[in-house]
């Protein structure tokens, strides 16, 4: 029913394929009559129809090429009627039998259809993914800050946290020094070793035979 939910109806075609709607069709799918009253524009006790008042039809057409949990999809539209309520319509059209001295005068009143044509358009854009990733990284760095504060500072059960966020290591090294000072030490030793041992010569001496 047009006054509980949106109606969509398909439009007729003509042979080269382009759209139209019969009066009755857009009638229908708003749930208006034209002989039913104008309950807006009716005095008491008095029923003014729309065949009387005229009448607003607002014909919305939305274009698209995005769905829902599917993303990017071919183009699609459709139409969604709409009633004006309160709304009328007449038009006065002049016949002059002549010019500025008599005419005849048509007072009519019908049903007018507005068009509204809108829509959307998406395509990938670099520089908004960039400045969206970059916003969701740091909303992610700011939610881990605050939860970690409020884990380790201030819910009920912070020492357990602690515990399971942070381990703790016993010493069990039975000597001051550090391993790389004993390594570096050894590393001395062996090189004042090397200082003290005699040289060697690369060849023998030479002999000179004087006979």
């Amino acid at each position: 029913h047009a006054k509980q939910s949106p109606c969509y109806i398909q439009p007729n075609r003509t042979s080269n394929h382009q759209d139209f709607f019969s009066l009755d069709a857009l009638l229908r799918a708003v749930d208006i009559d034209l002989d039913g009253c104008n309950e807006e524009l009716s005095n008491e006790g008095q029923c003014k129809t729309y065949r009387e008042t005229g009448a607003t039809i607002l014909l919305n057409i939305y274009w698209s090429d995005f769905h829902a949990y599917h993303g990017m999809v071919e183009p699609y539209y459709y139409y969604a009627p709409k009633f004006l309520a309160g709304s009328s319509f007449k038009q006065n059209i002049p016949f002059y039998d002549t010019y500025r001295k008599s005419r005849t005068l048509l007072n009519a009143h019908g049903v007018r259809v507005a068009v509204l044509l809108t829509g959307d358009y998406h395509e990938f854009n670099v520089v908004q993914f960039s400045v969206t990733l970059t916003t969701a990284l740091g909303l992610l760095a700011v939610a881990t800050t605050i939860v970690d504060t409020l884990m380790l500072y201030i819910l009920p059960e912070k020492q357990r946290y602690q515990k399971a966020k942070y381990e703790e290591e016993e010493n069990t090294s039975t000597s001051s020094v550090s391993q790389p000072d004993l390594r570096f030490q050894e590393m001395l030793i062996m090189e004042e070793n090397e200082l003290d041992q005699p040289l060697l010569p690369d060849t023998a001496p030479m002999q000179i035979d004087h006979g």
